[in-house]
């Protein structure tokens, strides 16, 4: 009874909005934690397509410097050598106020023989 009662009073409050994800997939959170304040625009949610794996890399400055998008790369995850497509290089300063510095990552392809034996990681 108080568990319903609970949600009736959080589907009434006026912070309750109905959140309508634009394509089918897993779904799983960002780096924002509860209580953190949330702006328009801010991705808080990501949806994941499990027939589209990829993993995220993150780069030394050195790493940075020779990695581009469209490259072909070798990398290794949990004692697995793998091969995949440079899809995308970030490099920005980083938001933590506390840690200033620039944050680098490659966005590279997961292979297709392997996709459905894995499941993304759920934060």
């Amino acid at each position: 009874m108080k568990a319903k009662a609970a949600l009736d009073q959080a589907q009434s409050d006026d912070n309750f909005a109905d959140i309508t994800a634009p394509v089918s997939g897993i779904i799983y959170l960002t780096d924002f934690k509860q209580g953190d304040e949330l702006k328009q625009g801010d991705v808080f949610i990501n949806v994941g397509n499990t027939k589209n794996l990829w993993v995220e890399a993150p780069l030394t400055e050195e790493q940075y410097a020779k990695v581009h998008q469209g490259q072909f790369v070798h990398y290794s995850v949990d004692d697995m050598d793998l091969t995949g497509t440079v899809l995308e290089v970030t490099h920005q300063d980083s938001e933590d106020e506390e840690n200033k510095n620039l944050v680098t990552a490659a966005k590279i392809s997961f292979p297709d023989e392997l996709k459905d034996k894995v499941l993304p990681v759920l934060m």
